[in-house]
C-alpha cells in the first residue's frame, strides 16, 4: 500500500543481544545509539534517534511494530482501503476487536492513537467502545499494555519472575470475561 511508507519501529526482547548487535551493526549498518531503555539495545537506521530496539529477555518475542504513513492523506487512504474491503470501524464489536487485536501487537496506547482517527467525534459510543476494548486488552497478554511490560521488569528487579506463561494463565481469560461483558453492553445498547 502506498500510503504506508515505512517501518516506525520495532521492539523485540531476545535471549541474544550480542547476535542482534553483529547482525544489525556489524551487517547491516545499523548504529548502536544511547536510548531510554537501560541495558536494551538502541539501533539507529536513518534521521530518527532509534527505530528498533532490542531488550534482553528470557525469550526472543516480538513486542511491538509500528508503521509510517506519509501524512493524514494517507492516513485517510488505508482508512479507505480497508471500507473497500468491507471493514467498518464504526461497527462497535469490530472495532473492540480490531482494538483488542492492535493492542495486543503494538501496545494499546499506539492502538488507539491510530483508531480514533477512524472515530467519529460525534458518536461517543464508538469512543466509549474504544476505550474500555484497548484498556481490557491490555491484559491479555504481556505486550498488551507497556504497564504490564513496567510491572514485570520491576518484579523481576525485585527477583520474582514474571513469564508470559504465567501472565497469560491470569490475562487471558480475565481479558475474555471483560470483552464478554463489553460485547454484551454493545449487543444490548445496539
Amino acid at each position: 500500500m502506498a500510503a504506508i511508507k515505512g517501518l516506525g519501529y520495532l521492539y523485540v526482547t531476545s535471549t541474544d543481544v550480542d547476535r542482534w548487535r553483529e547482525l544489525a551493526v556489524d551487517c547491516l549498518g545499523m548504529q548502536e545509539v544511547d536510548g531510554p531503555f537501560e541495558g536494551a539495545l538502541h539501533l539507529r537506521l536513518d534521521e530518527r534517534a532509534y527505530r528498533v530496539v532490542v531488550q534482553p529477555g528470557e525469550s526472543d518475542n516480538v513486542l511491538a511494530i509500528g508503521w509510517e504513513v506519509r501524512d493524514l492523506a494517507g492516513l485517510k487512504e488505508v482508512k479507505d482501503a480497508l471500507a473497500a474491503a468491507g471493514i467498518d470501524l464504526r461497527d462497535l464489536a469490530l472495532l473492540s476487536s480490531v482494538s483488542t487485536v492492535l493492542s495486543n501487537l503494538v501496545s494499546n496506547v499506539p492502538a488507539v492513537m491510530l483508531l480514533t482517527r477512524f472515530l467519529d467525534p460525534a458518536a461517543p459510543a464508538q469512543w466509549y467502545a474504544l476505550a474500555v476494548s484497548s484498556t481490557f486488552a491490555g491484559n491479555l497478554i504481556t505486550i498488551g499494555s507497556i504497564a504490564n511490560l513496567i510491572v514485570i521488569e520491576g518484579a523481576r528487579n525485585l527477583g520474582i519472575a514474571v513469564t508470559f506463561k504465567e501472565h497469560a494463565r491470569v490475562g487471558v481469560p480475565v481479558t475474555l470475561l471483560s470483552l464478554g461483558i463489553l460485547l454484551g453492553w454493545i449487543w444490548v445498547a445496539g
